[in-house]
């Protein structure tokens, strides 16, 4: 609470404030005090399989995993227990993109 000087001789009164949540540092206001890191190992795995789709045995592998990472920080989001809705979206994204791409690549190089 603030404290007020009254006068010469040092009395105090305590000034009535809004009883509002102190946040002490710069990052917890922008959201980053939940954690995050499946969503981010989701999108880094969902982006390495879509560089790596072109080749099947590799990236449809890491795509998979990818698109499991994001699922599960999805549901910690939902729970409240997480944060990072932009890494999920990212990572679901380029997971499944990379998937078909694979899926497509690897049915080519079968039938030829």
């Amino acid at each position: 609470m603030y404290r007020k000087s009254d006068g010469i001789y040092g009395k105090e009164e305590q000034l009535k404030t809004r009883n509002i949540p102190h946040r002490s540092t710069r990052l917890s206001t922008i959201g980053l005090n939940k954690p995050q890191g499946l969503g981010i190992a989701g999108m880094i795995c969902g982006i390495c399989g879509l560089c790596l789709s072109w080749f099947p045995p590799i990236g449809l592998p890491v795509s998979i995993v990818g698109t499991v990472l994001s699922g599960i920080q999805r549901e910690k989001i939902w729970r409240g227990d997480g944060d990072g809705d932009g890494f999920v979206a990212a990572g679901t994204a380029t997971g499944i993109l990379g998937i078909v791409i694979s899926v497509v690549v690897l049915l080519i190089w079968i039938s030829v």
